[in-house]
């Protein structure tokens, strides 16, 4: 078993006053899985969609990681889109170049008709395409 040690934090100064945390980090006991990808490359649009983790991938299930991060490696102002599936539910984000999304949960839930939260439930893939362009993407996990 290992601890992971993420370090967090994010600073600001406006019109004088500073905003945020410089030194913060988050420490996770009990890690016994990582998946590191390296770098992959994902195709733009639909058709070049690439699953980057699922309920089987690298022995890893979704619902045993603690956390979840994926690089976007591209320097040129491509941005990749990330998708969050659940069964029928869908979450997609954008991830701007050079820019890095971190998850520190499994749980979502998708509502496309804009109803009231209902309930949670482990995501069971994440994938990744590029919005315009093929794009590099790098996904690191700790799991248990």
């Amino acid at each position: 078993m290992a601890t992971a040690t993420i370090h967090t934090g994010a600073t600001v100064t406006l019109n004088g006053r500073d905003y945020g945390t410089s030194a913060a980090s988050v420490t996770l006991a009990g890690v016994t899985k990582v998946v590191d990808s390296g770098a992959v490359t994902c195709l733009d649009g639909p058709a070049g969609t690439l699953l980057l983790i699922s309920a089987t991938a690298g022995g890893n299930t979704l619902a045993t990681i603690k956390y979840l991060e994926i690089t976007n490696n591209e320097t040129t102002g491509n941005p990749a889109i990330i998708g969050i599936i659940n069964g029928s539910e869908a979450i997609y984000l954008e991830i701007p170049a050079g820019q890095t999304l971190r998850l520190w949960s499994d749980q979502i839930e998708a509502n496309a008709t804009g109803g009231a939260f209902s309930s949670l439930a482990a995501a069971t893939s994440i994938t990744g395409q590029g919005r315009s362009a093929t794009a590099s993407l790098s996904l690191l996990a700790f799991g248990t």
